[in-house]
């Protein structure tokens, strides 16, 4: 992979990160004002401690799951902007790890959860991982021949 070459891969998935954590941002809010709702009938209805607990777990998760997305709307933005400046391309190296870790994550809570899906682990690593090794080659000047 030439430089060129990875200076457009990150490009393009600094875009689609770009939006999917733009809509994952929206999706999360409405999830945060939805656990908000049902944390609130669930202490008109049920026990207080169990209901605060469970309200709290939820709000957790949904708080985790905006500080995700941010993430990778963060490293669309960097991975746009700095696609043509190699020196910089460190720090878009590094939000990519920082996301795929954060996919793994997710993987590793989906499947203690009891759910195993082949696409929603593909679907949590394929970017992350497409836009990492972009990333490493213009780091490294895009010399190597490994792709």
């Amino acid at each position: 992979m030439n430089q060129q070459s990875a200076s457009k891969m990150l490009k393009v998935t600094g875009i689609l990160s770009i939006i999917f954590g733009a809509i994952s941002i929206v999706a999360s809010l409405i999830l945060l004002f939805g656990s908000v709702l049902l944390a609130t009938a669930a202490n008109a209805i049920a026990d207080s401690a169990t209901a605060s607990a469970v309200s709290g777990l939820l709000t957790l998760a949904v708080i985790i799951a905006i500080i995700a997305s941010v993430a990778e709307f963060v490293a669309g933005i960097l991975g746009v902007v700095n696609a043509n400046k190699p020196e910089k391309a460190n720090v878009c190296f590094i939000f990519g790890i920082i996301n795929i870790v954060i996919g793994i994550a997710s993987i590793i809570l989906n499947i203690s959860s009891g759910e195993f899906n082949i696409i929603s682990i593909v679907s949590a690593l394929a970017l992350p991982v497409l836009y990492t090794i972009a990333a490493y080659f213009l780091k490294n000047g895009a010399n190597n021949n490994v792709m």
